[in-house]
């Protein structure tokens, strides 16, 4: 992309920890990169979770502690950004008018709270809300997934590999409800479990995968090259955010186990799209629940090629790209009317 008088700074407000989950902090990586490209001076905002600061050094992205809201404002009319992107849930107005006091353009990314409609953009792929880009094309992935969706895949007749993962915290361990199902099907199939870097549940999934001893399970931890393994599974079971739609980009049809209530209604919606099969909150669910929606796929591999076309068609991996055109179109307007 090329872009007349680029940003010359742009901070991120967002979190990441057990609780929380790490697909708000994933998302704004995302965008990262798309910044990068034109040499954009980044910096994050967040609490200092230790899941966090390993996440942000990892990223070789600079970090400012979140301490609060007078604390925060300052850190940022510091940082002097030209333009401020908000990655959080349900932000309060209070909060985000202090954040944008200190900026030239307010960006919230799935806000669903009264804290939104501060922004002067608002993108919500995961979670609609009125007067917001709610289309999946904005859901914003690393190249590498971009790559992938164009890349010609083929589906075999039977299951030969499942995948497990239930993004970077699994919060309520719904991994081993998986685990326990895949163990019910009635032929083996590979499967691998991945886990998150904020995952805290391995003694209830040890203790489970030791009970499926006829079962082949392989485990990996943080694993660098998920759209490879993604696009390598004939099948995954998934949660309710940020994974499911990585997955529709590769074309690896899924099943959804949603971590938090309010993935529900983004499952439900991209279910109505013809992707994934849903089946709600993970509290809620018996193994028996998982292993009828397996079923389902396990045995109808047209639906299965049909699931991985559609979800290729929602997501095409180009939604940073997006993002970044939005917020470049957002800030030029604001500048000529300075």
């Amino acid at each position: 992309m090329s872009f007349d008088n680029p940003l010359r700074r742009v901070l991120f407000r967002s979190r990441g920890n057990h609780r929380q989950g790490m697909g708000d902090l994933h998302g704004c990586l995302a965008l990262a990169y798309e910044f990068r490209k034109l040499n954009i001076e980044l910096a994050v905002l967040a609490e200092a979770d230790k899941e966090a600061v390993d996440f942000l050094c990892e990223a070789g992205l600079v970090h400012i502690p979140a301490t609060g809201e007078e604390a925060d404002a300052f850190a940022a009319k510091t940082f002097r950004p030209d333009c401020l992107i908000v990655n959080l849930l349900k932000s309060e107005p209070e909060y985000l008018s202090a954040l944008k006091k200190t900026t030239g353009l307010l960006v919230t990314i799935d806000d669903d709270g009264p804290g939104a409609a501060v922004a002067d953009l608002r993108f919500n792929p995961l979670y609609p809300i009125p007067d917001a880009l709610v289309d999946p094309a904005y859901i914003p992935l690393k190249e590498e997934f971009q790559r992938l969706n164009g890349r010609l895949r083929e589906y075999d007749r039977e299951l030969c590999r499942i995948i497990i993962t239930l993004g970077g915290s699994d919060t309520y361990g719904f991994t081993s409800l998986a685990v326990r199902a895949v163990d019910s099907l009635p032929k083996e199939v590979a499967c691998e479990v991945i886990l998150g870097p904020a995952f805290q549940h391995e003694a209830e999934l040890a203790t489970a995968i030791a009970d499926a001893g006829k079962w082949r399970f392989s485990l990996a931890c943080n694993a660098r090259d998920m759209h490879e393994r993604m696009f390598a599974a004939d099948l995954a079971i998934c949660g309710g955010g940020l994974t499911l739609f990585e997955l529709a980009c590769t074309g690896t049809p899924a099943v959804v186990i949603c971590g938090e209530p309010f993935e529900e209604q983004t499952a439900a919606d991209m279910e109505t799209r013809g992707f994934g099969i849903n089946l709600g909150f993970g509290r809620y669910l018996k193994s028996s629940d998982v292993v009828r929606a397996l079923m389902v796929l396990y045995s109808d591999v047209d639906r299965r090629v049909e699931m991985g076309r559609r979800g290729r068609e929602l997501v095409d991996g180009r939604g940073s790209e997006r993002i970044a055109a939005a917020i470049f179109q957002a800030w030029r307007e604001n500048k000529s009317r300075i």
